[in-house]
């Protein structure tokens, strides 16, 4: 018997493995959803709305990946990033499509400053971060500089043009936006910088840096 089980298992694994972009895409559409227009009533129009259980279901996917083993296939492009719930104190984890520079990993959210997890970085800035085999506490810090947004909402249009552009495109935008659209979604949505934190370096609890 267990073998049995060992055997559905290593199964159950091997077919996950075959599908991990199709959870990266949904984690992707969806912490990287962006709504932007011509305007306020357009952007609002476009603005990604769904109820709070949605966006806690959305999370098992990635989660139940990282469970399973498959960090370092789907943590090359996702990431599960930890926060403090700034109303209970527990742990809260969301999967997020990031980017890394530099040893700073940049990530992005579809609900901008209303999303939980960028308020519980408002209230508290320390963060645990699980990215592929890595994982580190880190300091979270808010960006709200257009240029810097800007470019990297470029960057991720140019590494993962098919899916970034579905991404546009079910937001009602061409596939290959003008820059003056991804400055516009600059201006509406907030991009944050996690630091991993150094050795014997203590917690900084203090509430997250903003840098404009």
């Amino acid at each position: 018997m267990r073998r049995a089980f060992w055997a559905g298992l290593t199964q159950t694994r091997s077919a996950l493995s075959r599908v991990p972009c199709c959870l990266g895409v949904a984690a992707g559409v969806i912490a990287s959803g962006f709504a932007v227009g011509q305007d306020a009533a357009v952007r609002e129009r476009h603005s990604v709305k769904a109820p709070r259980w949605f966006w806690r279901l959305i999370r098992i996917g990635p989660c139940l990946a990282y469970a399973l083993g498959l960090g370092p296939v789907i943590g090359r492009f996702v990431l599960l990033l930890t926060t403090t719930g700034r109303k209970t104190g527990k742990p809260r984890t969301t999967p997020l499509v990031y980017e890394e520079v530099d040893g700073t990993y940049l990530v992005a959210s579809a609900r901008g400053s209303s999303a939980d997890w960028i308020r519980n970085i408002v209230a508290d800035g320390c963060v645990e971060v699980r990215a592929g085999k890595a994982r580190f506490d880190g300091r979270a810090e808010i960006i709200r500089d257009v240029g810097e947004i800007t470019a990297y909402l470029e960057r991720r249009l140019a590494e993962r043009p098919r899916v970034f552009g579905a991404i546009l495109r079910l937001e009602g935008l061409a596939p290959t936006p003008a820059r003056a659209d991804l400055e516009a979604l600059a201006r509406a949505r907030p991009m944050v910088a996690i630091r991993p934190r150094q050795l014997n370096q203590p917690p900084d609890r203090a509430p997250s840096g903003l840098r404009v």
